[in-house]
C-alpha cells in the first residue's frame, strides 16, 4: 500500500515526458520509481552536489553522474549502464546492474550487488578510483575469452566480491591491487603499461616482482583468507608483484547506513509531502527537472 501510494503521488507530481531526468537541485533524493532515459546526477547552479539514493523499486537506464554528485545503489533497484564521470562519487550496496564505467576522477565503492553483462564488461574503468568489497560478477557472452572486471585505468583495488565467469584485465594506465575475493579460474591478464599488485600468502611463485613474460598458474591465499586458483598471463614489460599481507572485514560508512522508508503516519502527511529515507532530506515527490 506504501509503495503504491508514493507511485501514485509521484506520477501526479511528475510531468509525463519520454525525456531526461535531471537531479541537479543540490538535494538528497531516495527513489523507488522508474526514471527517464537518460537520467543525470549533477551539482546545481552553485556547486553543491546532488545525491541520489536508489532504493527498492527504482529502474533506470543510463545514468551519468557528474560534477561532484553522488549516486548511491540499494537492494530492490535495477539499474543499466550508470557512468560515473568528472569528480562524482558513489556506492553500490545491492541491486541489479548492467555495466558500471568509472571514468575522469569518479570515487566508486561496490560492496554489494548484481552486475552482468555480455559481451561487454560488467565493470569497466578508465579513470578515477575504484574499490570492490563485494557483489558478483558475471561476463554472460558465450565467448572462450571473456572480461568480467575492465581495470583500464585509474586506481582500483579488489579486496572482495565474487567473479562468476570471467577473467579480471589489467590496462595499460592503471594502479591495480588485488587483495581478496573469488577471483574465479578464467584468468588474470596484465597488459603493458599498468601495474598489478597481489597481496596474500602461500603463492606457488616468489614473493616480489615476477620477472619476464609469464603465462601460467597463481595459486595460493589472498589477504582476506580467500583461495586463489587461476591462471596468470603477463607481458614482460607488464610490472606484477606479489606481497606478503593480510586484510580484515571490508567496511563501509554508505553501506551500513541503507535509506530506510518510514511507514507514512496518515493520508494527510504524504499529501503534504512528509520526510523521507534514513540518509535525511529527500521529500515525496520531489520534482525533477526534465529536458
Amino acid at each position: 500500500m506504501l509503495r503504491m501510494l508514493r507511485s501514485a503521488l509521484a506520477l501526479l507530481l511528475l510531468p509525463i515526458s519520454s525525456g531526461a531526468d535531471v537531479f541537479d537541485d543540490g538535494q538528497i533524493h531516495d527513489v523507488d520509481f522508474a526514471i527517464g532515459t537518460p537520467s543525470f546526477v549533477r551539482d546545481d547552479g552553485g556547486g553543491a552536489p546532488t545525491t541520489v539514493n536508489l532504493i527498492a523499486g527504482a529502474s533506470g537506464h543510463e545514468i551519468q553522474i557528474e560534477d561532484a554528485s553522488v549516486l548511491n545503489v540499494f537492494d530492490g533497484a535495477t539499474i543499466q549502464f550508470p557512468d560515473y564521470t568528472l569528480a562524482s562519487r558513489g556506492a553500490v550496496c545491492g541491486g541489479s546492474l548492467t555495466q558500471l564505467d568509472v571514468v575522469g576522477s569518479a570515487d566508486v565503492e561496490v560492496s554489494g550487488g548484481t552486475f552482468t553483462n555480455g559481451p561487454s564488461q560488467p565493470v569497466r574503468t578508465t579513470g578515477g578510483t575504484l574499490v570492490i568489497q563485494g557483489g558478483s560478477f558475471e561476463n554472460t557472452a558465450s565467448l572462450a575469452t571473456k572480461v568480467a572486471l575492465s581495470l583500464g585505468g585509474g586506481t582500483a583495488e579488489v579486496r572482495g566480491g565474487t567473479i562468476v565467469d570471467g577473467a579480471v584485465s589489467i590496462g595499460p594506465t592503471v594502479q591495480a591491487t588485488l587483495s581478496g575475493g573469488s577471483l574465479g579460474s578464467d584468468g588474470i591478464t596484465t597488459v603493458s603499461g599498468g601495474s598489478l599488485t597481489i597481496v596474500g600468502t602461500s603463492f606457488n611463485l616468489p614473493f616480489g616482482a615476477i620477472v619476464g613474460a609469464y603465462n601460467g598458474p597463481l595459486t595460493g591465499t589472498l589477504a582476506d583468507g580467500s583461495a586463489l586458483t587461476t591462471t596468470l598471463v603477463k607481458g614482460a614489460s607488464s610490472p606484477v608483484e606479489l606481497v606478503h599481507g593480510t586484510q580484515g572485514p571490508p567496511t563501509s560508512a554508505v553501506c551500513s547506513l541503507a535509506p530506510q522508508v518510514p511507514l507514512l503516519p496518515t493520508w494527510a502527511a504524504a499529501l503534504a509531502g512528509v520526510s523521507l529515507g534514513g540518509a535525511g532530506a529527500a521529500l515525496l515527490g520531489a520534482r525533477l527537472r526534465r529536458l
